[in-house]
Order: C-alpha cells, then structure tokens, then sequence
C-alpha cells in the first residue's frame, strides 16, 4: 500500500488519506496504528472526488 511505503521508505511523519468512507472504511482503525506504529500520524477523511 503507498501509505506503508511512504512511511517505510521516505519516513513520512504526517498522511491525509482520503476514502469515500473516511475513518468508517474498513481498516481504517488497524492501518492508522499500524501507520502511528512507524511514527506516522495519518488522518483519514471522507471524500468523494468525484
């Protein structure tokens, strides 16, 4: 996933991860710890770009 990579490989310290969903989409709550786990703060947000 480009979130674990930008983390992993550039050491990114904050991510907006946009999702129809938001914090409601599935894994939402595991890849966020996951992700916080790395040093990561990510913010998942609902929206349709459409």
């Amino acid at each position: 996933m480009t979130a674990r990579h930008l983390a992993t490989a550039h050491g990114a310290k904050h991510l907006l991860l946009l999702s129809r969903r938001g914090e409601d989409a599935p894994g939402a709550t595991e890849l966020t710890a996951e992700l916080a786990a790395l040093g990561t703060k990510a913010t998942i947000t609902a929206c349709d770009t459409a």
